[in-house]
């Protein structure tokens, strides 16, 4: 039986979410997949019986599920929006999700929406979890710098406004933050883009400097999730480029993100996290619930990022600075990989 591994079409052809991708890395640990199938077009492939994991947020398009009798799934790390709950879960859905349950839920709140339906569903947590097995952190004398991804992602326009006025008051290092984030986290990004990004700074770095020092805001390394499409030039090239940021995460310091699918991975790779948790405001309700537990926690607020953990001595984060690792992940690692291998094997010689 064929191995298959999901890819994904760009809704709007503009953006490519990175963080998609660095899933499909996980579920390909297991698969060695020579078969690609975009996620929303499950229900017309006629490739033959073939193996796929089902991890991930499902979908665009909810229509077009459940997947046709050529995909054989399993469904772990499988996520779904409550808004979405009335148009995934039609009659046709529940029946082949209790044919090939129980359904294995990166979140808590997924796992008791299907089970309201009348769908076998436990807590599996992310495969994502997983990457340590491929990714390993490196060893110490190969760790360098700190990695912000995507911390512009926490705030919103009306954040941005009422921090205006700070943003004005310290014009030198929002430019000099700016220029660092300019190679690989906007990157290509059209000069309106640009604009929204330099007037977003003001709440970040108002905010985020009441946690971290000022010199580990300016050295840095700045990243994001949300890609031009235009840099790739097949789906191969968006796998390899997801794979080259968890190995630039695997020699990271430490990293600070508002992304899951940088959080996550770090954790399975021993990197310690700072996890800047901004609500449900941007990110979809109950995306987070049982996978908080895992992190170092920051809550974001409009003028300050409010710590969940520990400080380093002197109450700021440095450069240098001693975060905690959290290993509590392991107990869902092992028992997602240990399914995933099972799956993979499964009627093989």
């Amino acid at each position: 039986m064929k191995h298959g591994v999901m890819y994904y079409l760009s809704k709007g052809g503009v953006h490519k979410n990175i963080g998609d991708y660095i899933q499909s890395v996980a579920a390909d640990q297991f698969m060695h997949a020579t078969e690609l199938i975009e996620r929303e077009e499950l229900y017309k492939y006629a490739g033959g019986k073939t193996k796929v994991i089902l991890n991930g947020w499902f979908m665009h398009y909810p229509r077009q599920f459940p997947p046709s009798d050529d995909v054989v799934p399993l469904f772990v790390a499988f996520h779904m929006r409550p808004k979405m709950a009335s148009r995934l879960l039609t009659p046709a859905t529940v029946a082949y999700m209790r044919k090939y349950g129980p359904v294995g839920c990166r979140d808590r709140t997924t796992a008791e929406i299907l089970e309201r339906h009348g769908v076998p569903a436990y807590f599996s947590n992310c495969l994502t979890l997983t990457l340590g097995r491929t990714f390993p952190r490196a060893p110490p004398a190969e760790r360098r710098g700190v990695c912000f991804v995507d911390p512009l992602h926490s705030f919103t326009k009306r954040d941005a406004l009422f921090s205006l006025p700070w943003l004005l008051l310290h014009p030198v290092m929002a430019v000099r933050v700016f220029v660092k984030m300019l190679p690989q986290a906007l990157y290509r990004e059209s000069p309106a883009f640009k604009l929204c990004a330099f007037a977003m700074l003001g709440v970040f770095l108002r905010t985020y400097l009441t946690l971290f020092t000022k010199d580990l805001i300016l050295s840095a390394e700045y990243y994001t999730h949300s890609v031009m499409e235009c840099i790739f030039t097949d789906e191969k090239s968006k796998f390899d480029y997801s794979r080259k940021m968890l190995e630039r995460y695997s020699r990271a310091r430490f990293c600070v993100t508002s992304r899951i699918h940088c959080a996550l991975p770090c954790v399975a790779m021993g990197v310690p996290v700072v996890f800047v948790d901004a609500g449900d405001k941007n990110l979809g309700e109950g995306r987070f619930d049982g996978v908080l537990d895992l992190f170092n926690v920051a809550v974001a607020r409009r003028d300050r990022l409010e710590p969940h953990f520990d400080l380093p001595p002197g109450g700021k984060i440095g450069a240098d600075s001693e975060i905690p690792v959290k290993n509590d992940f392991r107990q869902y690692a092992d028992a997602l990989a240990a399914k995933c291998e099972a799956f993979a094997k499964d009627g093989e010689a």
